[in-house]
């Protein structure tokens, strides 16, 4: 045998193999390695011998015999080997037999194998322990306790296969190095070699989940994915307690949801800081939600998207929250079995997130709340459904939140909170809730209370308590989708809580559609301070809102509690098909919170369909207010205010408004009844009764206002509106002092009837001719700014006169503005005092037309009213004063002025006066009758002209004048009357053009350019056919006007609605030609083809003529260009206006 060397690659050997060698004299050898070999390197390995096969038994080493050599290879150090060195070789007459080369098994260590806490790993055969053992038959090779799971160093479990997969349970609770010593025996060991060998399996163990699954019974359940814990209770009694191997912050936990009896968990979990609570129910997988990434073989993490699992706690919290968790996929109690202990519970939440489909249910006094979330920063909370039935705290609560956003999804329902049933406060972030249904009506709690801060949203809901309020909001914006209920009720049972109160909520919108307030003592039901978004309520009744006073004080009280009040009401307030009734002070009260009385903002009101009745305690025996009080009072009002098919009934004064000092006023009042501002106490003194008007206007400052009451077209009878018995006038719009805006008022289509003439209640004493019975009129009195107004087809029925004027239509023009009025078409129906009474009583300029009406004289009064018998009407005749520096032109024309009582203080049928020095009448009569003649007193010697039709050469008398311009009636005059040529100035009003219907057609925007030319185009028509142009230069503006407005005409502006009142508008190319349009026979006007692109449009040409008309001082003319409304589809023709009116 020469000296050699064998090479081994293999790392970390425990045995290598034993050689055996044949050679004449066969050799055998054997090579055990008795240390592991760690790094490339050489090593010697000393070699023993003996005579193996003696084949002539002489002991002698002979040809053919066998020699075994046994090589022992140690490896002291740590370096690996690669060389082995074997001394002295062996003999040249001997060979080798390599089939001889027998080995010990060589077990190598494994690992480490990277493992999820609480998780385990299944290792196939191909990543096995065996895969990197050695033997020289490794078929052979076994590993002791196959098959049989034994622990590990930190208490983890292992079952080691045949083939050498395995299967490995992290310890639970385990975070770090685990390990495992396995045994591997050879089937076939070599002679005088080891039988077996061990190696060591290492783990590294890193993440954390815990398992809880109540369909697991008996076994070592400890929270691993295998052994899951059974009970919700025996997780909580290890969470949190500082073991090593225990819960812990920031950690994991999976609840499967329970497939068999009991399908609920009971009892609760405390959370520590950072722990994820997860349903199976979530969407989201787990590797998803906990960021663990499991490591290769294994096991894979539970399905999800299942139906939630379910919590429940008889007592105490279902789940109490610490900083930071996360919360997914699982239940609190269900909708048919709620838990009878709270919810979800958490102080110091910090981040908290709450997410896919997590509802609570809980019901019963053993509840608190089933949400109640205090302190936290950037919560992202979504919840499904709330429920709370019967709790002692609030039923939902969320406090002091920063950032963030809370939503639920489905529906949040709270029956008999302990306290409020949805709590809002101090937040920042915002609050979303779908569907929101309260009943507190026996546990007397408020139902939504949002204060300093956040944002909340309600998309529909209703709300019921008693004694308490529905919703009060101060400090937290309302959502731009708005809080939106379809009932809001409230029994007060005489306490002291507004119902909705809406102070400081942005701008986003509030509406409920129905529900009952009622009964509220000492507060007012609705409260509303600087809401930036509209408030609409529809469908309500608001009663019986009262002052433990109101039976006790006296009369004029003003308790400052109101139906509804609202302080910088910037987006409007909208009532519909609301009923009203029984308050102390006011149904609706705009003016400052602190007083009730100064001037707020509010910008937008709209009544339609609603009824007001019994304001200002009008139900209160022997009780009733009219100072500083009304059904609607608001100071500070502007923007539109739209009263439509409304009933007013008692109350000291029903629609009072006073504008803003700069912004302006667009209202219009329709359709509805104005019945009893009066109340009437006793017979006599100290007093008999309190009352003010049906409507009262004033403007402020620099403010303008357009007013209409009835049919701005005046043309619609159903558009009109009725005043009955109203105290001291029925309408009264005025200046205030020093106001210097423009106002344009429409009256038209209305009746004004006064059938109470008796002074005091049913029962007093009659004939006593008191006359403090409802006067019923309408009083218009410009100041120093611009006033128009066109008073027409009204019905004035036994009206006596108006606020302290003395007819039933009165103009008072005191301060130096200009003012003018066009009365046509009017019926003065028996006057219990004069028909009109016009005073023109400062130093501004009034100009004033009447034409074409009626005036019925005749007998009034009766058994039984403060004549009682009949006596002749009217009391005082028409009359007009000029004084203090007045100037008033005024036209008369086509009058039948009445026959007046001739006991009463007039003299004639008209009387007409100047009476101070410094004035100016100028007066024009065409064709008028005065039965009991006309009555000209020139007081002083200051200007008094009579307009001559005839001229004035004679000069003619003044009784020729009136001949002349073919009047009926003798003259008397006192002092000087001049004969003028100069005719009295016309009023040249104009009032908006009006659509007389609106088609769902919107069809077409105003274009501005195409506007431009269409403008152009008629100025040109205007002077070619009427020799009239503007004054000045014309300039178009485009906006949204209100109702069926198409288009307003003022100081240099035509001001165009954006599409024509929703008709859209037709502009005409080719205007010249009209052929978009046919002349029906007999027709003044072209009317659009069925097929032409004018058709149920509005032709903006026509619409352009006529505000050019205003532009050229022009009025409204019935069946003119002027005519103040116009049909979809029609087009005006010029030519036939001029022969029509030549």
């Amino acid at each position: 045998m020469n000296p050699g060397s064998i090479s081994y690659k293999k790392l970390d050997p425990l045995c290598i193999p034993e050689i055996w060698a044949w050679n004449k004299v066969y050799l055998f050898f054997f090579l055990i390695l008795l240390f592991p070999i760690h790094v490339f390197g050489q090593v010697d390995a000393p070699k023993r011998d003996s005579l193996f096969f003696d084949m002539n038994g002489n002991e002698l080493v002979n040809p053919g015999d066998s020699i075994r050599y046994i090589l022992v290879v140690k490896n002291p150090g740590g370096a690996s080997v690669m060389t082995i060195v074997v001394p002295n070789g062996t003999d040249p007459n001997s060979s080798l037999n390599p089939a001889s080369i027998l080995t010990s098994p060589l077990a190598l260590n494994d690992g480490p194998f990277a493992v999820t806490g609480n998780m385990g790993i299944n290792v196939p055969a191909v990543s096995g322990v065996l895969i990197n053992d050695f033997d020289d038959s490794p078929g052979d090779l076994s590993i002791v306790n196959a098959g049989v799971e034994i622990s590990t160093a930190e208490g983890g479990k292992i079952t080691i296969s045949a083939d050498g997969s395995f299967i490995y349970d992290a310890p639970s609770g385990f975070e770090g190095k685990d390990s495992v010593a396995y045994t591997l025996m050879d089937g076939t060991p070599a002679p005088n070699c080891p039988v077996t060998n061990d190696a060591w399996v290492t783990f590294q163990v890193s993440g954390m989940i815990w398992f809880i699954n109540e369909d697991i019974s008996g076994g070592d359940n400890n929270g691993t994915l295998r052994a899951p814990f059974e009970t919700l209770a025996a997780f909580e009694a290890i969470n949190g307690n500082g073991g090593a191997t225990q819960p812990k912050a920031n950690q994991a936990i999976f609840l499967y949801t329970p497939t068999s009896p009991p399908t609920q968990y009971t009892g609760g979990v405390t959370l520590e800081n950072g722990q994820k609570l997860l349903g199976q129910g979530m969407s989201t997988t787990v590797a998803d939600v906990t960021g663990i990434i499991l490591p290769p073989f294994s096991f894979a993490f539970p399905s999800v998207n299942t139906t939630n699992p379910i919590l429940a706690n008889s007592s105490g919290n279902a789940i109490t929250l610490a900083n930071g968790n996360d919360i997914r996929g699982l239940d609190v109690g269900s909708s048919g079995s709620p838990s009878t202990g709270s919810g979800i519970i958490g102080t110091g939440v910090g981040s908290l997130k709450i997410d896919e489909d997590v509802s609570v249910y809980v019901s019963g006094s053993s509840s608190v709340s089933a949400i109640n979330l205090n302190t936290g920063s950037g919560a992202m909370v979504n919840l499904t459904n709330v429920m709370s039935t019967n709790g002692t705290g609030p039923g939902v609560s969320f406090n002091n939140l920063t950032g963030g956003s809370i939503a639920i999804s489905n529906s949040i329902n709270i029956t008999n909170s302990g306290d409020a049933a949805l709590s809002f406060t101090s937040c920042t972030g915002t609050l979303q809730v779908n569907s929101l249904t309260i009943n507190n009506k026996t546990s007397h709690k408020p139902g939504v209370i949002a204060n300093n801060g956040g944002e909340i949203t309600v998309t529909t809901g209703t709300i019921m308590v008693d004694e308490e309020s529905a919703i009060s909001i101060n400090g937290t914006a309302i959502g731009s989708s708005g809080l939106n209920f379809t009932n809001i009720s409230v029994d007060g049972q005489l306490t002291a809580h507004t119902a909705i109160s809406l102070i400081n909520t942005g701008s986003g919108p509030f509406s409920c559609t129905g529900g009952t307030l009622e009964n509220i003592q000492n507060a007012d039901a609705v409260r509303f301070s600087n809401t930036g978004g509209a408030i609409a309520l529809s469908n309500m009744i608001i009663e019986d809102i009262s002052a433990s006073t109101d039976q006790t004080a006296g009369l004029f009280f003003r308790s400052g509690i109101d139906g509804i009040h609202g302080e910088n009401v910037q987006a409007g307030l909208t009532l519909s098909g609301c009923t009203l009734r029984r308050f102390s002070d006011n149904a609706i009260n705009g003016a400052a919170i602190s007083d009730g009385l100064t001037n707020t903002v509010w910008n937008g009101l709209t009544l339609n369909n609603c009824v007001i009745s019994f304001s200002n305690r009008y139900h209160v025996s022997e009780k009733g207010d009219d100072t500083d009080e009304g059904a609607v009072r608001i100071r500070g009002i502007s923007g539109t205010v739209l009263v439509t098919d409304c009933t007013f009934s008692d109350g000291a004064q029903f629609l009072d408004f006073s504008t803003s000092s700069s912004q302006n006023l667009d209202m219009t009042v329709q359709g509805s009844m104005f019945n009893r501002t009066i109340k009437e106490f006793a017979c006599g003194s100290p007093t008999v009764n309190v009352g003010g008007r049906g409507i009262s206007v004033s403007v402020n400052g620099s403010a303008n206002a357009v007013v209409r009451v009835g049919d701005p077209a005046e043309s619609d009878d159903n558009l009109g509106n009725s005043f009955l018995n109203n105290a001291t006038a029925s309408i009264v719009i005025f200046h205030e002092t020093d106001a210097t805006g423009d106002i344009d008022v429409v009256i038209s289509r209305n009746d004004f009837i006064i059938d109470d003439h008796l002074t005091g209640p049913p029962g007093c004493a009659t004939g006593t001719f008191s006359f403090n019975f409802p006067q019923g009129g309408v009083s218009l009195n410009p100041g120093k700014g611009n006033y128009e107004a066109i008073l027409s087809h009204n019905k004035f029925d036994q009206v006596m006169h108006a606020a302290g004027g003395l007819g039933q239509f009165t103009m008072t023009a005191d301060e130096n503005g200009t003012s003018e009025f066009y009365i046509h078409d009017n019926e003065f129906i028996l006057p219990w005092d004069g028909p009109v009474r016009v005073l023109a009583d400062g130093n501004g300029t009034c100009a004033m037309l009447f034409e074409d009406n009626t005036y019925t004289d005749g007998m009034v009064g009766g058994m039984g009213d403060d004549l009682d018998m009949p006596y002749p009407s009217p009391f005082n005749p028409f009359q007009v004063f000029v004084r203090n520096g007045g100037s008033l032109d005024i036209t008369l024309k086509d009058e039948d002025f009445p026959l007046p009582d001739p006991a009463g203080p007039g003299e004639s049928s008209f009387d007409a006066e100047v009476q101070t020095s410094g004035n100016s009448m100028r007066i024009y009569f065409d064709n008028c009758t005065a039965p009991d003649g006309f009555d000209f007193d020139n007081a002083t010697t200051t200007t008094f002209l009579l307009y001559s039709e005839t001229g004035c050469a004679g000069p003619p008398t003044t009784q020729a004048i009136m001949n002349g311009n073919g009047n009926t009636g003798m003259v008397s005059t006192t002092n000087t009357i001049t004969c003028t040529t100069t005719p009295p100035t016309l009023p040249m009003i104009t009032i908006p053009i009006r659509s007389t219907e609106v088609h769902p057609n919107t069809g077409l925007s105003i274009n501005s350019d195409g506007a431009h030319e269409l403008l152009r185009v008629a100025k040109e028509h205007l002077k070619l056919h009427y020799n009239k142009e503007p004054l000045g230069p014309i300039t178009l503006a485009i906006a949204d006007l209100p109702e069926n407005e198409l288009a307003h005409y003022f100081a240099g502006v035509i001001t165009l609605d954006r599409d024509a009142a929703g008709n859209g508008w037709f502009l005409d190319e080719t205007p010249e030609q009209s052929e978009e349009f046919e002349l029906p026979e007999a027709s003044a006007h072209f009317i659009a083809t069925v097929d032409s692109p004018a058709y149920k449009k509005i032709d903006l040409y026509s619409v352009l003529v006529h505000e050019l008309g205003h532009a050229c001082d022009l009025m409204h003319e019935e069946n003119e260009f002027m005519r103040s409304f116009i049909d979809p589809g029609m087009r005006i023709i010029l030519e036939r206006n001029l022969k029509s009116k030549q």
